[in-house]
């Protein structure tokens, strides 16, 4: 077996042998107007009468007979280039001509050996030979092997570096660049538009599959497979490739199946068909074969008389969007336990049945009802915006989900469905889940250990209360640093950074303005719930599911119905223009008692009741809970635990009748003590203040 160069040098360095009278060459042209160009200039030629024509194994074996080397001058648009490719793979000795796509530079329809000509118009017709005999002379066969024979007689083979990157550029292998700033690359292969990351040994067993399926001699499998040039550095000589990711805009988003590629707007959901999508996808973000055609809707929001968001659930046996529902049931207990004190147990074991996955039971009130409908689109438009992958600076938010329930401040309920809310969304984008515990320290310069460009979401899991969200809300709207522990440090622009997204068991302890224009919040009810406090019973997920697991137990039919739910998610989305908060009416009292701490809201409720209407020093009231609890915090953190005190109980901070011109204190003459900031605490704001009365405790209180 020997390549036709290797045997034109022997036939010609042979004196025994009769001197051939095959053409040197021979070139193929996609078309008669490239062949008589390329003949005006002296070179023998042939085309078909199509540039998609088939070359059969009889056609190849007689142009062999007619020459030494054959060469082929494809078109480079999109179908010469496929057909190129699949001809020198075929038959692997015939070198290729790539057309520079320089003269595209000027007019993108410049593809063919015409063009090329028409690109050097101003040359000779010597300079245009020379010109052309360049591209010649750098052609490339597909394959990436060359052979000789020894002295001895023995046929040897070995690895033509040029040759083998040409082969596997062509075959989808390149270098990528994960961030911009890093100088490490990863080897990728792409096929049709999916990428995939591969390793060396990746590539170099693709190479002996290749050897293996075309039949080719063992002795020149042996060769690959013992050669050296398929180490890192080797292969580093591939080309870089850029590849735009952007499988979403502001308008649409694509989802990629094996067999089949979606779009999805807000007005429509529907397969592509007949075009090709520019963009490309991560191969772990293919989703498996979808059989059927989108489902029609699951859901339905629209806007009520009053124009108030209302929701109609469609599709009843969604199990994932009944575990939505039942994660926004924040009344369960007035519907499924008190409505039940006097009546049987039967009767509410009926009604459970009956309404399991309800949103709208009728043992609640329309006020209950209507809270639960906006608890639960607030989660749709959540899951949309997560699983919609453009990035928008003026929509960027940190989704942090969080539960419903009014607790202790240090209690971590748990067992809500937070967790598998967040975790679900694996199974549709590629994203990287980070240990919130193990990070609390905000010093932790490692947190995003690990991300890279082709995540698509980052999850910060079991938040702790110490948590810097500072850490996060950095990175929402702006690029993204990852200090790796590798060494390396990587920065990933805004537009292709993973969207990050919170879960934790606690309240936000500065849940102020900036906070809440930089994430947005999800509760989750205590539903599903485990055996603790004053509940009556354990509730799991999997108890309303048949003691099935979300996902572990999906069949084909449930899978392809969480699939459309997720698109129809990315619809709603994609079609409202507002962001849609949950209610804040728990939320924001949970966050109050983050603020103040479990121990100074039990502290200053034993003495409240005493300050009500009426003036307090501020500095006697700090004496003393420093005194009796021990602590030592600053005058501005414990009127901050005040204020946060107030607004839990409906109360009034300091009215604005009696702040200074600062806004922000009150200063009073107290007889005996001079003028001091005080506090002043108005039990309703209809009730007169009494700008007289002063509580003034013991002394021997301090």
């Amino acid at each position: 077996v020997k390549d036709l160069e290797t045997f034109t040098k022997e036939k010609e360095g042979s004196s025994k042998k009769k001197k051939s009278n095959k053409l040197k060459f021979l070139f193929i042209c996609s078309g008669g107007s490239d062949g008589l160009n390329l003949a005006s200039l002296g070179y023998p030629v042939i085309w078909f009468n199509s540039e998609t024509s088939f070359l059969s194994k009889e056609q190849f074996r007689q142009l062999k007979e007619l020459a030494e080397v054959i060469y082929n001058v494809p078109d480079i648009d999109e179908t010469g280039i496929g057909q190129a490719v699949h001809l020198g793979m075929r038959y692997l000795s015939i070198k290729t001509i790539w057309i520079p796509k320089t003269i595209q530079t000027r007019s993108k329809n410049y593809k063919d050996l015409r063009d090329y000509f028409k690109f050097h118009n101003k040359l000779d017709k010597k300079e245009l030979i020379d010109e052309f005999e360049w591209l010649r002379q750098s052609a490339k066969p597909f394959q990436f092997w060359t052979s000789y024979t020894t002295n001895s007689g023995f046929l040897r083979y070995e690895i033509n570096n040029m040759y083998l990157y040409h082969f596997l550029e062509h075959s989808g292998f390149y270098r990528y660049f994960m961030s911009e700033t890093s100088k490490e690359n990863i080897f990728i292969r792409i096929q049709d538009n999916i990428v995939e990351e591969v390793r060396p040994e990746d590539i170099h067993n693709y190479c002996l599959d290749f050897l293996k399926e075309k039949r080719l001699a063992i002795e020149l499998q042996n060769m690959v497979a013992r050669s050296t040039q398929f180490s890192d550095r080797s292969l580093s000589h591939l080309s870089i490739k850029e590849l735009n990711f952007s499988s979403a805009s502001f308008v649409n988003q694509y989802v990629f199946f094996e067999n089949q590629t979606w779009e999805i707007t807000s007005e429509t959901i529907a397969p592509i068909k007949g075009q090709k999508v520019s963009s490309y996808t991560w191969r772990q973000n293919v989703l498996p074969t979808i059989k059927h055609k989108p489902h029609d809707k699951h859901f339905r929001v629209f806007l009520d008389q009053s124009g108030n968001r209302d929701i109609e659930i469609i599709k009843k046996d969604n199990w994932f969007l009944n575990f939505l529902v039942n994660g926004s049931r924040i009344f369960w207990r007035e519907e499924l336990e008190y409505f039940y004190k006097q009546k049987t147990e039967l009767e509410r074991i009926t009604y459970h049945d009956k309404y399991r996955f309800a949103i709208d039971g009728p043992n609640l009130t329309e006020a209950q009802i209507f809270e639960q409908k906006q608890h639960l689109i607030n989660k749709l438009y959540v899951y949309g915006y997560l699983l919609h992958s453009h990035k928008n600076r003026s929509r960027a938010w940190c989704p942090i989900i969080m539960d419903h329930r009014i607790s202790v401040v240090n209690d971590s309920n748990g067992g809500s469905g937070k967790s598998v809310f967040t975790g679900s969304l694996n199974h549709f984008r590629n994203c990287k889940t980070i240990d919130g515990r193990q990070h609390a320290n905000k010093d932790n310069k490692f947190l995003l250990d690990g991300i890279k460009k082709s995540h698509d979401v980052v999850i910060f899991d079991d938040v702790p209360i110490s948590f810097d969200l500072g850490l996060i809300f950095t990175m929402t709207s702006d690029f993204m640093v990852i200090n790796n522990k590798r060494g390396s440090i990587d920065t990933i622009d805004f537009s292709e950074s993973p969207k990050p997204v919170i879960n934790t068991n606690f309240g936000i302890r500065n849940l102020n303005g900036s906070t809440l224009r930089r994430s947005i919040l999800s509760s989750f009810s205590d539903y599903y719930h485990p055996k603790i406090d004053d509940y009556l019973e354990e509730r799991s997920i999997s108890n309303d599911f048949n003691n099935k697991i979300l996902f572990d137990d999906f069949d084909e039919k449930q899978w392809e119905t969480y699939y459309n739910f997720c698109a129809q998610c990315i619809q709603f989305y994609l079609s409202t223009h507002e962001k849609i908060d949950p209610p804040m009416n728990n939320i924001n009292k949970r966050n109050l008692l983050t603020v103040m701490g479990q121990e100074f809201y039990d502290w200053f409720g034993e003495i409240a009741v005493n300050l009500r209407d009426k003036f307090f020093i501020k500095k006697q009231i700090l004496a003393r809970y420093k005194k009796e609890t021990g602590r030592n915090i600053s005058s501005n953190l414990f009127k901050k635990r005040v204020k946060a005190y107030c607004e839990y109980h409906g109360l009034i901070f300091n009215p604005e009748i009696l702040i200074n011109k600062d806004k922000s204190t009150i200063i009073k003459r107290i007889s005996g003590h001079g003028t001091v900031e005080v506090i002043y605490i108005q039990s309703d704001q209809n009730k007169d203040i009494n700008k007289e009365e002063v509580y003034l405790p013991e002394a021997t209180l301090f």
